[in-house]
């Protein structure tokens, strides 16, 4: 199965990093408004994308190094697609090495969502390090699916 894979520094603690992934206000600061804090395993968030967007459950989080989600609804090709949030520290700067694993198979969708992936990681980035992403609504479009 392929997977999207992608890698950033960040100039910021772990905690931080992992704040900014399992917290409404993080989550909204960089990627779009989730409905609820993803802080506990099994705990459903709807990241809203305008008035439609994925759902995902919490399945496992080890506070300042790893965050995994499955998808349980939103576009047929993420559905049961895992995405993962490994955060580690190397030297001064946390890492986050980010997947969306688990596609049924390689296609132009997948190949749009990869690059929103990475902007969406330097949208985390900014966040961290200047104060402020560059989350949806206000996201740079790429293509006709945003």
């Amino acid at each position: 199965m392929p997977n999207i894979c992608h890698r950033v520094g960040i100039q910021a603690p772990p905690a931080a990093v992992y704040r900014a992934l399992t917290t409404r206000e993080g989550l909204a600061g960089w990627w779009t408004r989730p409905d609820a804090e993803g802080t506990k395993p099994g705990a459903r968030m709807h990241f809203l994308f305008g008035r439609r967007g994925p759902k995902m459950e919490v399945v496992k989080l080890k506070p300042s190094s790893l965050v995994i989600w499955r998808c349980v609804a939103g576009p047929e090709e993420w559905l049961n697609t895992e995405l993962t949030f490994e955060i580690g520290r190397v030297g001064t700067e946390s890492v986050v090495l980010f997947g969306h694993r688990g596609w049924r198979r390689e296609c132009e969708f997948m190949a749009h969502c990869s690059c929103k992936w990475g902007y969406f990681m330097l949208s985390l980035k900014s966040l961290l390090e200047d104060g402020r992403g560059t989350p949806f609504p206000g996201d740079r479009q790429i293509s006709k699916w945003g």
